[in-house]
């Protein structure tokens, strides 16, 4: 039996159609089944306020942290409280999370050794923090995760990123990008061009703007000039030049209410007034400095407990780089053990009051 010229086309084309479909499937199913393709320890949060979270049981092993099978850079914990342990959970960024010093040497674990020996009863402290969170994401954090766990305390740690976009974010679907933002495969298969032609092409060639116009147009990435992130449905922020951004002209427009004084008045003003209504004690520490009044802002906003770590820096005359990482902003392991010492009188001084 002789087939026609156009059974022949139609099998040759439905052969070429099932052949390319079994690889793409394949290939999706490969880098699915393998994180260390897609994953740098974040990954897309199914609530658009959180919008990353930390990927559970990863090991980040450049910021010396192991993730937890609950999505926290800290050990397992029973949602459910034991009636005689006091529960501390602190929100924050990367100055809490514990960047590089390993999650022993963080002031929250730090925090729970001290309280544990010197208290009276037994402390837990659940380490919330996520590096480039804003206070946007933290007062999310608190609503959806942390209220589960019925802490007795929350500490939120404060940096002036509290102001700005956070580190990536979700950027818009369209029928150009979806599956640049839904598929593995096709988005590992984007990113390694990406990282060729960012790398090895000359960025004045035709190759290279006509690649830019490219992400910006069809992927509709908000900062094409950045590489495509590893972890699909998320855009890493570029920073500008050194910090994120916190302008509008600067962020997608549907992010604008995380960034700017006036927003963060009101998510520390939601925050302070959920935690009041749940009868859970209040306590703001971090970095209270930089071009705005920070504690005058906590005040007028009814915030009670305060601990501002510059104080401590002022009245033992505690140098930045001694207990700063080496070119980087973040607390050393000295810096955590000091920060810790200083909370703990602040907790002690909030319980006791409470007593």
């Amino acid at each position: 039996m002789v087939l026609s010229k156009k059974k022949v086309l139609f099998f040759s084309i439905a052969t070429l159609f099932i052949i390319c479909f079994l690889f793409i499937f394949c290939g999706e199913l490969f880098i699915r089944l393998n994180p260390k393709f897609y994953c740098e320890g974040y990954k897309l949060s199914k609530n658009n306020k959180i919008v990353y979270e930390l990927f559970p049981n990863y090991e980040a092993k450049s910021l010396n942290a192991k993730i937890s099978s609950q999505s926290l850079n800290d050990r397992y914990f029973l949602v459910k409280k034991s009636p005689y342990v006091y529960r501390i959970a602190v929100v924050g960024d990367s100055m809490s999370f514990g960047w590089k010093v390993g999650l022993q040497n963080s002031f929250p674990k730090v925090l729970e050794n001290i309280l544990n020996q010197k208290m009276s009863r037994q402390f837990e402290v659940i380490n919330f923090s996520v590096p480039g969170y804003n206070a946007a994401q933290e007062l999310e954090i608190i609503k959806e995760k942390v209220l589960k766990f019925n802490p007795d305390m929350v500490i939120l740690s404060f940096c002036p990123n509290d102001l700005k976009f956070c580190n990536y974010f979700q950027p818009e679907i369209t029928i150009k990008n979806y599956l640049y933002n839904k598929s593995y495969f096709i988005h590992f298969i984007l990113r390694r061009i990406d990282l060729i032609i960012t790398g090895k092409v000359n960025h004045k060639s035709v190759l290279f703007k006509t690649w830019f116009g490219f992400k910006s147009k069809i992927l509709g990435m908000f900062y094409p000039g950045q590489i495509i992130y590893i972890y699909p449905g998320l855009e890493e922020v570029t920073y500008m030049p050194i910090d994120p951004p916190n302008t509008e002209e600067n962020v997608p427009r549907k992010y604008w209410y995380m960034i700017g004084l006036e927003n963060y008045k009101k998510h520390l003003f939601e925050i302070n007034k959920l935690l009041e209504e749940k009868n859970i004690q209040f306590l703001s520490c971090g970095f209270f400095y930089h071009d705005i009044d920070i504690v005058k802002i906590h005040n007028e906003l009814g915030v009670k407990n305060i601990c501002d770590f510059n104080i401590l820096r002022e009245e033992k005359a505690i140098k930045i780089e001694d207990v700063s990482l080496l070119n980087d902003g973040h607390p050393n392991i000295p810096g955590h053990i000091i920060y810790a010492d200083f909370l703990y009188n602040a907790v002690n001084k909030i319980i006791q009051d409470k007593n």
